[in-house]
């Protein structure tokens, strides 16, 4: 791929899956729509192993990394983001998401997936520990290791 057309999105992305701990962030889960000769729009689906698995519990989510995820895709959307301020930009917009969104968000979850009240509360907790102590701490090592190296 020699030009991403919506750049803006990928540090987006990027931070909603450090976020969510989206440990499945691969070339199979994005498509690459073409534009226009060599110019591609990047989407990304298949949000099926954030938390670090499709299966997990309550407990596991105390345990998820406080890492870099290996995602040569992260990788390889970083390479076309222009300034490393974009990062930070995306990390200030999920610590601002209220809480309370949140709860009316998880309100709208199918009860088919068996998702308990206390577990609820408990996605909530986490979200709000990683979005505030862990997400900056992870998008620094991110920035350090992956980002500025591709951008000397």
């Amino acid at each position: 791929v020699k030009s991403i057309v919506n750049t803006s999105d990928l540090a987006k992305i990027i931070v909603f899956d450090y976020w969510l701990c989206n440990t499945d962030r691969t070339k199979k889960n994005i498509i690459l729509q073409e534009k226009s000769p060599g110019n591609y729009i990047l989407n990304v689906i298949d949000h099926a192993e954030i938390f670090g698995s499709f299966s997990w519990t309550a407990e596991d989510l105390q345990q998820l990394p406080h890492t870099l995820l290996k995602s040569a895709t992260h990788q390889m959307m970083a390479s076309f983001i222009k300034e490393e301020e974009a990062f930070w930009k995306e990390v200030e917009r999920v610590q601002t998401i209220p809480t309370q969104l949140l709860e009316e968000i998880f309100a709208f979850i199918p009860p088919d997936w068996n998702l308990s009240p206390d577990d609820q509360l408990e996605i909530i907790n986490v979200l709000n520990t990683r979005r505030h102590k862990i997400l900056p701490e992870v998008m620094r090592k991110f920035i350090k290791t992956i980002y500025r190296p591709l951008h000397p």
